[in-house]
């Protein structure tokens, strides 16, 4: 059965557009069929030209609550940068003192979160 879906989606650059009334048979599915019409996305942003690819999408129910927010490899590296510097700064430092299990540990925390595996 179709259902409507909100879609909001986000790019590297401040900027968030609204896709009302996606009809979709799941989030998932609202998801991919907003990715599918860049056109549509640039024609409700302002400024963004095109140039900054959209890379985070949220999918929102009918009473606004959102059910469902995907990110892109981008998005999911921006987020993850902290941990990822961190997991290299705790490399650099755990390796003059010999003991690299804990930095090991807090690098494959960091790369599961950039890649989403």
């Amino acid at each position: 059965m179709t259902k409507t879906f909100t879609v909001h989606a986000w790019c590297v650059r401040p900027f968030i557009t609204y896709l009302d009334e996606v009809e979709a048979e799941t989030p998932e599915e609202a998801i991919a069929l907003a990715r599918r019409q860049p056109e549509q996305l640039l024609d409700a942003a302002e400024e963004c030209d095109g140039r900054y690819p959209w890379d985070e999408f949220a999918a929102c129910g009918e009473d606004g609550g959102e059910l469902l927010r995907a990110l892109d490899t981008e998005a999911r590296v921006r987020e993850a940068a902290p941990e990822l510097l961190a997991a290299c700064r705790m490399v650099v430092d755990r390796w003059e003192r010999g003991d690299l299990a804990e930095a090991a540990r807090a690098c494959a925390a960091a790369v599961e979160k950039a890649t989403a595996s």
